[in-house]
């Protein structure tokens, strides 16, 4: 298989997956070059390209068992930063709804610096 064949199959840069070369030096393109390079694809969809290169490194070199682990992994960290993005997009839902509540403030709802700074949890300025 040709590189340029390769690439119109996938749409990919080949440079993601060893080629073995020929004697002639020319590199030699398999279908299990295809098929690594549609893994490659998905994953960097799915994870982004640095995380994708790091994972089809640790793939070819580990059992199948730790190999799908691995995946699973990587399962987990997304389904991770998606809850995670669900919980900031429901908090600033709150947020907004709370903005646009008119309610006319009250004198026990006043704080002075410090006590704004002791309710957050940081340092009070210094005067």
């Amino acid at each position: 298989m040709r590189p340029v064949d390769g690439v119109r199959q996938d749409h990919v840069l080949l440079g993601e997956v060893p080629v073995p070369l020929a004697p002639n030096g020319y590199r030699r393109f398999s279908r299990r070059h295809v098929l690594d390079l549609r893994v490659y694809r998905d994953l960097s969809f799915a994870v982004g390209p640095v995380q994708a290169r790091r994972t089809m490194r640790e793939i070819r070199a580990l059992p199948h068992g730790e190999a799908a682990a691995l995946v699973n992994s990587l399962h987990v960290g997304l389904d991770r930063l998606r809850a995670d993005a669900l919980a900031a997009r429901e908090a600033l839902e709150t947020i907004r709804a709370e903005a646009s509540a008119d309610a006319e403030p009250a004198d026990e709802d006043a704080m002075t610096i410090t006590e704004l700074a002791g309710a957050l949890g940081v340092p009070a300025p210094a005067r």
